[in-house]
């Protein structure tokens, strides 16, 4: 992304810059230990993270945890049911009493009765049931509200679900039987047999298939209602995959690679890390969780990478806040979550400053200082405070201040000068169309009063005696 900043020669300051957005890390927020599978509830504007080995959930509001609510053990995954308002969060190792515990804002309401080992649960829209898969036990828990309204029996190791919105069918991979059982409320409907180990689903709202990772074949089987229609070939063994509604790609990740799906054709493999992909809505990105010590989610641009972004230990999962646009990402091995938007530039350039002199801007609480005559930063958007430290002996104009990010490129001019001259800001309007700010200055000394007496003479001190103080003008200024 490039910057250039222009310095005028009659002592204005113009900044111009790139104005699209950038993706970048905007918090660390500290959470419970081993966070596992997030979900985003609408209804409340949180995000419920599990925290597998803390037995509890943290509620997210923006950048802050503004909730920690116990839950039974090993709580792995959350879903949010949009009918009522609901998070339901399974508890995988409860050592024969599985349940799902039901928030509601942050409180657990109750908690409803699965089979074991249950696994990440899908929510059909169309009749408000939840359904869990029970990869110990062969079945589907239907939940509906807090109660059991069906159990499915399903294959050996059920081991997630995938909603289809087209058809209103639930599909759920059974990873030892290497079949998909396709359900329509709490009746089987179909058993179709896929490749060697399925262990997820995605689903493709533009052409209605199902794409199901077989990892022991190192491919993905494509369902069309309850027909196999294709088997793409991916060269590793796929784990999770996302859907990008606006280019219609399919992204499946796996052994350190990502393989970029097209209908039933293979377009693209990118390497980037090896868990669940994310797709965000109000970015077009797709953001690849690199499952490492170091910690780095790549955010994808249909078939381009776009960023490598340092997160914390072992990024697992993450979830999309449709509200202010960020995605959270849940690092298992650092007890964090990492909320990552759409930054934008804000630059700051001074005029006047000596050569070789510090200046230094604060924003938002981080600090930059340089000798140089501009300073950029990366903000999401939002207002923040900022002041400007200088040299000693000069000053700024101006030292303090707000800025208001919205979508676009902010800047701010500073005038520097020494703290004996006085500044007269003469201008300070925005350019039309480039979101500039450009300040002129003029330099005056003040006016000193010349040091005679009103009556021509030379300025006596009205202190000395036998001075006539009436015709003394005051003393020169300081």
């Amino acid at each position: 992304m490039a910057h250039a900043i222009d310095m005028t020669t009659d002592g204005s300051t113009t900044v111009s810059t790139s104005s699209a957005g950038y993706p970048g890390v905007v918090a660390t927020i500290p959470v419970g230990d081993s966070p596992y599978m997030p979900a985003y509830n609408s209804n409340n504007g949180y995000v419920y993270v599990p925290n597998s080995l803390s037995n509890s959930v943290s509620v997210i509001s923006g950048t802050s945890v503004v909730a920690t609510i116990p839950v039974g053990p090993f709580p792995e995954y959350a879903t949010y049911d949009s009918s009522n308002g609901y998070v339901y969060v399974t508890s995988y190792l409860s050592h024969g009493t599985d349940n799902v515990s039901v928030i509601s804002g942050t409180s657990v309401l109750g908690t409803v009765p699965v089979g074991a080992y249950p696994q990440f649960p899908a929510y059909d829209s169309a009749n408000q049931y939840l359904y869990v898969p029970n990869e110990g036990s062969r079945s589907v828990t239907v939940i509906h509200g807090l109660s059991v309204v069906g159990t499915v029996s399903v294959g050996f190791a059920p081991s997630s679900a995938v909603y289809d919105s087209g058809n209103g069918y639930v599909y759920v991979p059974n990873y030892w039987d290497n079949n998909v059982s396709v359900i329509s409320g709490t009746s089987i409907v179909a058993s179709v047999p896929v490749g060697a180990e399925p262990v997820s689903a995605a689903f493709d709202s533009g052409n209605g298939y199902v794409y199901v990772m077989t990892h022991g074949t190192s491919q993905v089987s494509v369902i069309s209602n309850v027909t196999v229609v294709g088997t793409i070939s991916i060269g590793f063994g796929p784990g999770d995959g996302a859907y990008d509604v606006v280019n219609g790609f399919v992204y499946v990740q796996g052994a350190g690679k990502l393989a970029v799906l097209s209908g039933l054709s293979l377009l693209a493999t990118l390497s980037v890390g090896g868990n669940t992909p994310e797709y965000n809505n109000r970015t077009g990105y797709v953001y690849a969780m690199n499952f490492t010590p170091s910690g780095v989610v790549t955010v994808i641009d249909g078939v381009s990478v776009v960023a490598r972004l340092p997160v914390g230990s072992y990024p697992s999962f993450a979830t999309i806040d449709s509200g202010n646009g960020y995605v959270y990402v849940s690092n298992g091995g650092s007890s964090s979550v990492t909320a990552i938007a759409t930054t934008y530039t804000v630059a700051f350039a001074e005029s006047g400053n000596p050569s070789g002199f510090a200046w230094s801007i604060t924003l938002k609480g981080t600090t930059q200082s340089s000798t140089s005559p501009q300073m950029i930063f990366f903000e999401p958007n939002g207002s923040y405070p900022f002041t400007v430290a200088t040299a000693w002996g000069y000053a700024a104009r101006p030292s303090s201040g707000s800025i208001a990010v919205n979508g676009t490129l902010t800047t701010v001019a500073v005038a520097i000068g020494p703290t004996a001259t006085l500044y007269s800001v003469f201008v300070a309007s925005a350019i039309a169309g480039a979101g500039v700010v450009a300040i002129g200055i003029s330099r005056r000394r003040a006016r000193r009063r010349p040091p005679f007496s009103s009556n021509g003479g030379p300025f006596q001190d009205p202190s000395v005696s036998g001075v006539d103080k009436s015709t003394q003008a005051p003393p020169p200024l300081k």
